[in-house]
């Protein structure tokens, strides 16, 4: 429920490495969960801004128009912090003129202050003095790295609008949970995607069989 936007940097998804795939998906996110960032994308010229062509001429203008500036004056949605989550940061298109690891790096001055911004990148990939002021940790994808997702996705199965699919499935959170980990491969934005997909029922918990393992097929049912 804390997160509000995500992005995965897939490496052969030429659109998701793009700064102007980013700015388009972090404001068509953000604008299902924020009424208040919903409102304030309705002017002509910051729609305008969000348009395919205009926002891959200038990525940057249109996510300081689109997103930063707007995002700065919404009021938090309930007790903070939410959370944007960015994962695969160094699959990004580093060589562009704009990259979305520019955007994320110059992000965090103009954020409201209850938003954070968690962003995932393999080790020694993108400059790290880009990242200077950031937290840096380390995650390990062993047997902790799965404890922590079951536990998300057994408390998230276990939220009212989930909790009720599961109830005509006869499958437990703890079933469903175990099928996240294994389809994602301890990814947690796999995890988050695959449930925010079952809460607005872009797919069925008994379609979760059915979808091949791995961020990319699952992410692309939201475009």
């Amino acid at each position: 429920q804390r997160i509000l936007a995500h992005h995965s940097c897939c490496y052969d998804w030429p659109e998701s490495r793009s700064a102007a795939g980013f700015v388009r998906n972090m404001a068509g996110m953000l604008a299902d969960k924020l009424n208040q960032y919903r409102q304030a994308l309705l002017p002509a010229a910051t729609r305008d801004a969000l348009d395919k062509v205009a926002c891959s001429d200038d990525p940057s203008g249109a996510f300081q128009t689109a997103v930063v500036a707007p995002l700065a004056r919404v009021k938090a949605p309930g007790e903070g912090p939410f959370f944007i989550v960015i994962d695969g940061l160094d699959e990004a298109d580093l060589h562009a003129n704009v990259n979305i690891a520019d955007l994320v790096d110059s992000w965090p001055r103009r954020l409201p202050s209850w938003l954070r911004i968690v962003a995932s990148m393999r080790r020694n990939t993108v400059e790290r003095d880009r990242f200077a002021n950031a937290r840096q940790l380390e995650i390990d994808r062993g047997e902790m790295a799965a404890d922590d997702l079951r536990r998300m996705a057994i408390a998230q199965l276990q939220q009212p609008n989930l909790a009720s699919l599961l109830q005509h499935t006869g499958r437990s959170a703890d079933q469903v949970a175990e099928l996240l980990i294994a389809k994602g491969e301890t990814n947690v934005l796999y995890a988050v995607t695959a449930l925010e997909g079952l809460e607005r029922e872009i797919y069925s918990i008994d379609e979760l069989d059915n979808l091949p393992p791995g961020l990319n097929p699952i992410y692309s049912a939201f475009f």
